[in-house]
């Protein structure tokens, strides 16, 4: 049975294949057997640009044009096109806490009290996820994102003092890619935009940030960086309160330790930053009355890191390769998502999420016996 099957993540090693850009194909046959439940699903991972920017990427841009009418069109297209791959499911980047929520909204599109372009709403979750979903006859869609803990700001920070030249082409790779989306869409239809995100090359450029330059920073032996060397914190009490899940809470007080940081267990007068995790509750509400500054501890780790020389939360010397496995960590959070939603009878499911994450979740979904994926070109055609 599938269910069965979804335990079985086997390695992650497969070499993957290399599917030639504007190769003839055509669309995909349904399994020998729709009942069988040992075929395999078949997967239509489609990355996106985030078409109106995304404050979380380190590098980005709009597609300032989305609303025009010609935009519009070409994503009815490009939604044509892609539903007829004909998915029993449609899973987009989103919160699965948000999917109530979502699926409101998606409602009321279906009923047309929704107009995303009216309304000024740029996101392609809107703008092209949920015109998939309603040309394949979905009654609602699924959200397959997961949290992940993102050491960009660490990393460069370390980069930037004993390896700017790596900075530096991490800079230019990121700036580059992006002239390069911004020149292409400009000059093209959304559907040829679509086909051009999902080729090889598109594909790896981006996931060659990850194992080509950021997997470098902080690679090398010098214990100075387990060092304190000058901190506007040093003195100050902190409490870290609530539920950090998967954050290295140790790490971070270890590096505020090591800051002269008085950590404190409970809230009282003297504390002058409550760092929560989660829900921090009431220790955050004492927190507030007692004059302390309350932060996410995220937030708090960022704000250590403006007013410090301090390495916060990882006093080692592999930032970079700490980030890289951390991106690779909220990937397969996702690829665990995508495995507990699929049910023994689906056959096909479209997956839509941020170009960067593609390359690595269809190295997941490769890898393991109960999916096939689909190539992009052989539907946006």
């Amino acid at each position: 049975m599938l269910l069965d099957r979804k335990k079985k993540l086997l390695a992650l090693a497969l070499p993957l294949l290399v599917t030639a850009f504007g190769a003839e194909a055509q669309l995909p046959p349904p399994p020998a057997d729709a009942q069988d439940p040992e075929a395999p699903v078949q997967v239509l991972l489609l990355g996106v640009s985030h078409f109106a920017g995304s404050e979380g990427d380190d590098f980005t841009f709009a597609i300032d044009d989305i609303l025009a009418n010609h935009r519009q069109d070409e994503l009815d297209e490009a939604a044509r096109r892609l539903a007829a791959f004909a998915p029993d499911r449609s899973f987009l980047e989103c919160m699965p806490e948000q999917e109530s929520s979502l699926n409101a909204d998606y409602r009321r599109y279906l009923s047309g009290d929704l107009d995303p372009t009216a309304e000024g709403i740029r996101n392609e979750i809107q703008q092209l996820g949920f015109r998939v979903a309603a040309e394949s006859g979905h009654d609602e869609l699924g959200c397959l994102d997961a949290p992940g803990l993102w050491l960009g700001d660490q990393a460069r920070m370390v980069g930037s003092r004993h390896q700017p030249e790596v900075v530096a082409q991490l800079r230019r790779a990121g700036e580059a890619s992006i002239q390069r989306q911004q020149s292409f869409v400009a000059e093209h239809d959304m559907v040829e935009f679509l086909r051009f995100m999902n080729t090889e090359a598109a594909l790896y450029g981006n996931h060659s940030q990850y194992i080509e330059r950021y997997v470098q920073l902080g690679t090398f032996q010098e214990s100075e960086l387990r060092l304190h060397m000058a901190s506007e914190l040093e003195g100050r009490e902190v409490v870290l309160a609530g539920d950090f899940g998967g954050f290295p809470i140790q790490r971070v007080r270890d590096a505020l330790a090591s800051a002269g940081v008085m950590l404190a267990e409970e809230v009282s007068e003297s504390t002058d930053y409550v760092a929560g995790g989660g829900d921090p509750g009431e220790a955050a509400e004492r927190g507030r009355q007692a004059g302390a500054q309350v932060m996410g501890i995220q937030e708090f780790v960022a704000y250590a890191l403006g007013r410090s020389d301090l390495y916060v939360g990882f006093p080692d010397s592999h930032i970079g390769a700490d980030l890289v496995g951390e991106w690779y960590k909220r990937n397969l959070r996702i690829f665990a998502n995508i495995l507990n939603e699929v049910e023994p009878e689906t056959r096909r499911i479209f997956v839509m999420f941020g170009a960067g994450h593609v390359w690595t979740l269809r190295q997941f979904l490769r890898d393991h016996p109960g999916f096939e994926v689909v190539p992009v070109d052989r539907i946006l055609r």
